[in-house]
């Protein structure tokens, strides 16, 4: 059991917003809301905190991960709270199972052992995410719930049966999440799956449609030392994306 990630600026980005992590159990990737102030910084606060918290063990409701993260950003001079506007999406290795979780919009995605490959889009209607350290100030959350009181999670979910690349069988679904204010979760058997990985919207950001490019991002030739680095670059040479890109995959 191995992980590698990928992280690269988009063509319409001056500075890289994303911020992605990994070990050998798990990957942890941020991605800072451009329309706040120093979210790059935020990004990685918030990736550290949060891998920090998974190495100790982490509880999806526990808030102690953003508080760790809020306490770091308020000391850190010239930030403010509104640096941690961040997107939080963890992938990691518990007992027998490997879980993922989004807090706010993201990407992720799994290969399992018959071939299968199933990509999996979280977007907030009207780009108005739920950002985690909205949890740690009354007004920020009183006025989210006040200006969007019915907005919800809209997950996009495009399953397609594979073998060999070979698409065979493809779905798509739409499936929509009442409270935004809680974290998108999923999780697999280890013995079951080949890899499971998340990545930034960014993916979404190419000209070619989004599973294709994850189709040929994922297409290892082998999977020893950093093969998502090699995979990314590979594929970055002939293909143009505007926004940050960050993705990581942990092969079992």
């Amino acid at each position: 059991m191995h992980s590698d990630v990928f992280l690269a600026t988009g063509y319409s980005h001056m500075v890289c917003e994303d911020y992605i992590l990994g070990n050998d159990t798990a990957v942890v990737l941020c991605d800072g809301c451009s329309s706040s102030s120093q979210t790059d910084v935020g990004a990685r606060i918030l990736a550290h905190t949060a891998m920090e918290t998974v190495k100790h063990g982490f509880e999806p409701n526990d808030n102690k991960l953003i508080d760790n993260a809020t306490d770091v950003a308020l000391n850190f001079p010239g930030l403010q709270e509104e640096a941690l506007d961040c997107t939080l999406s963890m992938c990691y290795v518990a007992k027998d199972r490997i879980h993922i979780i989004l807090y706010s919009d993201g990407v992720f995605f799994y290969k399992d052992k018959n071939g299968n490959i199933s990509f999996e889009v979280v977007n907030f209607k009207d780009n108005t995410p739920f950002y985690l350290n909205y949890k740690n100030n009354p007004f920020r959350i009183a006025s989210f719930r006040t200006l969007n009181p019915l907005l919800g999670v809209s997950i996009s979910k495009t399953v397609t049966y594979c073998h060999r690349n070979y698409a065979k069988e493809s779905e798509i679904t739409g499936v929509n999440v009442a409270n935004s204010e809680l974290p998108v979760s999923d999780s697999f058997p280890l013995d079951e799956m080949e890899f499971v990985g998340i990545a930034s919207d960014g993916i979404l950001s190419f000209e070619k449609d989004a599973f294709e490019v994850l189709t040929e991002l994922t297409s290892f030739k082998t999977t020893n030392g950093e093969f998502m680095k090699r995979r990314a670059k590979r594929f970055l040479k002939d293909n143009f994306h505007y926004d940050d890109l960050s993705i990581g995959v942990i092969m079992l």
